[in-house]
């Protein structure tokens, strides 16, 4: 019972979690350009977190070394870099005090994660923001 016990996430874990996110979120500026989809999420039983699906106006270059420089400004140091194919994605270790961050970046003419098969149109970045 007990390990079960440390599982469960409770109310205010949640609340506390989701208002360490939201200055993040104003930071990265990630509801910047066509939101997609904007959610919560968490259960009793999955960590609370928050995850934006937008598209950006500009290159893919252009918008990782956006997000890199906001990302630091908020906080955030270091960083991993994973690349699938054409999609890239930037982790972040969370410095004390800040959620967890990962960041998927599609190139125009990819589909995003979790949108189907439309392509990401010419001249935009889509960017799937995961906080938590």
């Amino acid at each position: 019972m007990g390990l079960m016990k440390d599982l469960v996430v409770t109310g205010w874990q949640k609340r506390a979690t989701w208002r360490r996110i939201r200055p993040v979120v104003k930071a990265l500026d990630a509801r910047q350009g066509t939101v997609l989809k904007d959610r919560r999420y968490g259960g009793r039983m999955v960590a609370p977190g928050r995850g934006i699906t937008a598209l950006r106006q500009g290159t893919e270059e252009e918008t990782v070394e956006q997000l890199l420089e906001a990302a630091a400004r908020a906080g955030y140091g270091e960083h991993q870099v994973i690349i699938n194919g054409r999609k890239r994605s930037l982790t972040f270790e969370p410095p004390d005090g800040l959620p967890f961050l990962w960041i998927e970046f599609f190139p125009a003419g990819t589909p995003i994660r979790g949108r189907g098969r439309e392509p990401v149109p010419d001249g935009h970045t889509g960017i799937v923001f995961s906080f938590g």
